[in-house]
C-alpha cells in the first residue's frame, strides 16, 4: 500500500475545494521545461531518505514507494509516493520540506492541503497547520528568533485585524474605544538558548484622559498617559494554553520563554500560533471591555482569571493542570498600583474597598521617589471617587 502527496507551486489555493480545481488543471498540462523546485525537493527528500534506486530489494530504509525521486517531471503537479508502514514518521518531514521551499503540498484522497506559511485547507476551513512552513537555518540567535515568530504570526494577525506598526515596535489593533499591541523581544539567555518574550499592551482613550486628570490633580506630569494598559509576558501567556511542546519550555530563573535549537524553535513558531488562535484573539475580544480588563487586573484569585485560562505542567506521568499562582495582569509598567484602582472605580470591580487597602499596601513598599509620586495620584483618585459617590 502507499500513500501519495503532490506538489505545486503557484497559484496558492484559498480553499480545499480551490486547491482540488488548481490540481485537476495543473495536472492535465504538458509543460516543456520542468520545474526546478521539483529538482530541489526530490534532492531535499533524498538526503534523508534514499531513493528506492539506490537500495536494494528488501532494504529496511526504503520509505518511498517507487522511483527514481529526482523530481523530473513534465506537467505542473508532481506526485511522490510513501510507503503506508512509513506514512506517519515520514509525511510529517516531507509537507514541512515542501512548504517551506514555498511549495503547496496536497493530499486529494483525504481533502487536506498544507500551504507555505503554515495553514492547513480542508474541507471545513483553514486551520493552523502542524508544520512551519517556512525557511529556517541557524545558527540559532535571537534575531533568527525574533524574525521567525514574525513572519510564523504574521499570516495569522491579518485574519484577526492585527497589523504591523513599526513605530510602536510590535502588532497593532484598534478597536472603538482604544486600541491593543502586541509586542515581543528575544534575547541571548546563554548557554546557547535564546530567551523569548511577549507583551500585550492594552489602551483605553477614555480612561487615558480621566488618567491625565489625575495626574493634573497630583500635581504630575502626563507622562503615564495609559491608565488601562495591562502588561503581560508570553511566559505567564503561554502557560495559560499549554503549548503542546516538550521541547519548547519555560525558563526556571524568570518569566520568558526558551529555546535551545533550531528544531525547538520550529515547534515553538508551530506552537505560537495555536496560542494565537486558541488564546491570544479571545483575549483581545475580551479585552476590548474595560470591565473585563479590571476583573483580571484586580482579581485576587483563580476566579478571577479563570477567563484568561490555565496552565498545564509536565511531570513523568504527563501532562498535570497546575492552577494559577499570580495574576497574569499588571499596571506596574504604564501607570502603577493607583491606575489598577482607577480603572476599578470606574467599572463594575466589586470590592473597591479591599482594591483600595491592597493599593495603600503596594504604594508602601516603594522607594521613596516613587512613594511620594504614587501618594499624591492616590489622594487625588480618592478625592475623585468620593466626588463622585463610587467610594464611601
Amino acid at each position: 500500500m502507499s500513500y501519495t502527496l503532490h506538489f505545486w507551486s503557484f497559484p496558492v489555493p484559498q480553499t480545499e475545494a480551490e486547491a482540488a480545481q488548481i490540481h485537476r488543471r495543473l495536472s492535465a498540462e504538458q509543460r516543456a521545461k520542468p520545474n526546478s523546485a521539483f529538482r530541489r525537493l526530490a534532492a531535499r527528500l533524498t538526503e534523508r531518505h534514499p531513493c528506492i534506486t539506490a537500495l536494494a530489494d528488501g532494504d529496511a530504509r526504503a520509505v518511498w514507494s517507487g522511483g527514481p525521486l529526482d523530481g523530473a517531471c513534465d506537467s505542473g503537479v508532481y506526485g511522490i509516493g510513501l510507503r503506508s508502514e512509513h506514512m506517519a514518521e515520514v509525511a510529517p518531514f516531507v509537507v514541512e520540506t515542501a512548504t517551506s521551499m514555498g511549495l503547496v503540498a496536497y493530499d486529494y484522497l483525504n481533502g487536506v492541503v498544507w500551504l507555505p506559511g503554515g495553514l492547513r485547507l480542508q474541507t471545513d476551513g483553514r486551520h493552523v497547520g502542524d508544520h512551519l512552513g517556512l525557511p529556517l537555518a541557524g545558527p540559532l540567535s535571537p534575531a533568527l528568533v525574533q524574525r521567525t515568530v514574525c513572519d510564523a504570526l504574521e499570516p495569522l494577525f491579518a485574519l484577526y485585524g492585527i497589523a504591523a506598526t513599526p513605530a510602536a515596535g510590535g502588532y497593532r489593533r484598534e478597536h472603538e474605544r482604544g486600541s491593543q499591541l502586541i509586542r515581543y523581544v528575544a534575547r541571548d539567555a546563554g548557554e546557547g538558548a535564546v530567551a523569548f518574550d511577549l507583551e500585550v499592551v492594552l489602551v483605553d482613550r477614555a480612561l487615558g484622559a480621566l488618567y491625565d486628570h489625575v495626574l493634573a490633580a497630583a500635581g504630575l506630569s502626563a507622562h503615564e498617559r495609559f491608565v488601562a494598559t495591562a502588561i503581560a509576558s508570553f511566559a505567564t501567556l503561554v502557560r495559560f494554553q499549554r503549548m503542546q511542546c516538550a521541547a519548547a519550555r519555560l525558563r526556571r530563573s524568570g518569566a520568558c520563554f526558551e529555546v535551545a535549537s533550531i528544531e525547538e524553535l520550529r515547534r515553538a513558531a508551530i506552537d505560537l500560533r495555536q496560542f494565537v488562535v486558541v488564546v491570544l484573539q479571545v483575549l483581545l475580544d475580551r479585552w476590548e471591555n474595560p470591565n473585563a480588563i479590571s476583573q483580571a487586573v484586580n482579581g485576587r484569585d483563580a476566579e478571577h482569571w479563570r477567563p484568561i485560562g490555565s496552565y498545564w505542567h509536565d511531570t513523568a506521568d504527563g501532562l498535570a493542570r497546575i492552577s494559577l499562582a499570580a495574576n497574569p495582569l499588571s499596571t506596574e509598567q504604564c501607570g502603577g498600583p493607583v491606575a489598577a484602582l482607577l480603572l476599578a472605580g470606574v467599572t463594575d470591580t466589586p470590592d473597591l474597598p479591599e482594591v483600595v487597602e491592597r493599593t495603600q499596601h503596594r504604594i508602601a513598599a516603594l522607594e521613596p521617589p516613587r512613594q511620594a509620586a504614587e501618594r499624591a495620584k492616590l489622594d487625588a483618585v480618592l478625592d475623585s471617587l468620593r466626588n463622585n459617590g463610587l467610594l464611601g
